[in-house]
């Protein structure tokens, strides 16, 4: 069985007082989410979360990272948007940096 620990940013919990969200409605929506995904994640290797969520016929997308462990997933919270993310509407950009010494 899988322990799960959750944290969340200054943002996230700004975001829940300005929306007036139900904290342990939203734990327990991220916590499913997680759940549902397990199989998918690879041991020790940080991931992009993103779970719809709706409270009060309001749509929101609730974001963050998480990972998993050899017996427990550590999930960062970080923000919560009032509107429905659709994926296929994000564009990756990717940039080639890299460090001169």
């Amino acid at each position: 069985m899988e322990q799960f620990k959750i944290t969340s940013s200054y943002k996230f919990e700004e975001s829940l007082k300005k929306f007036k969200l139900d904290r342990e409605k939203v734990r327990q929506n991220i916590l499913k989410h997680i759940e549902s995904k397990l199989d998918d994640l690879s041991i020790n290797k940080r991931r992009v979360f993103q779970s719809p969520y709706q409270e009060n016929d309001k749509k929101y997308t609730l974001s963050g990272f998480v990972t998993k462990h050899e017996n427990s997933c550590t999930i960062e919270a970080v923000s919560i948007w009032d509107k429905e993310l659709n994926i296929d509407d994000i564009k990756v950009k990717v940039l080639d940096i890299g460090i001169i010494k």
